[in-house]
């Protein structure tokens, strides 16, 4: 399945879904690789700005039970920030650091995320992108390609590929579209 590199690339059922619902989902067989893309009227630097509050994803993201900022740094070009963030599902609160990484003048931060003690989760790795779709939408896209441990149930690998991308990406245009 095409991920980050071709984040992008959508077939033509994707662009139908795109045009008629406003999303879309991409899922692998086996519900390691998922990508979630949604239209909105937000405006590229609204999206961005939503996508690099990490500290404010706890406010309006289901699950997020903590989310900060450790460091942001500008190299040779790209910025990269480095964050905390804690997911809690069924009173279980699971600890994760994150990278973001943008090289400058590019529609795509990659991400990379690994986990802080016990976890189902032993890495996950992926991108955000966001494009234009008309004068007056753009496209934020989120793709994921996830390693869990075995002991993850497939059925729950599965729901969790099916449903967090496409709440995830609708979730942060939403917030972006009230942004002043």
């Amino acid at each position: 399945m095409p991920l980050p590199a071709e984040a992008t690339l959508w077939t033509q059922d994707e662009a139908t879904a795109l045009t008629e619902v406003g999303t879309f989902l991409r899922v692998s067989e086996d519900a390691t690789q998922a990508m979630a893309c949604a239209r909105s009227p937000a405006t590229v630097d609204g999206l961005w700005a939503v996508v690099d509050d990490i500290d404010a994803w706890v406010a309006f993201l289901p699950y997020v039970t903590e989310s900060a900022v450790t460091t942001r740094s500008l190299r040779d070009g790209t910025a990269t920030t480095e964050a905390r963030f804690a997911l809690t599902t069924k009173g279980l609160t699971t600890r994760y650091r994150l990278r973001h990484a943008r090289e400058g003048g590019t529609d795509r931060v990659d991400f990379a995320i690994a986990p802080v003690g016990v976890s189902p989760l032993r890495a996950a790795a992926g991108a955000w992108t966001v494009t234009s779709w008309s004068a007056t939408e753009r496209v934020l896209c989120y793709a994921v390609d996830v390693d869990v441990h075995g002991w993850v149930p497939d059925r729950v690998a599965e729901r969790a590929a099916r449903t967090g991308p496409p709440r995830l990406v609708t979730l942060m245009t939403r917030r972006a579209e009230q942004r002043p």
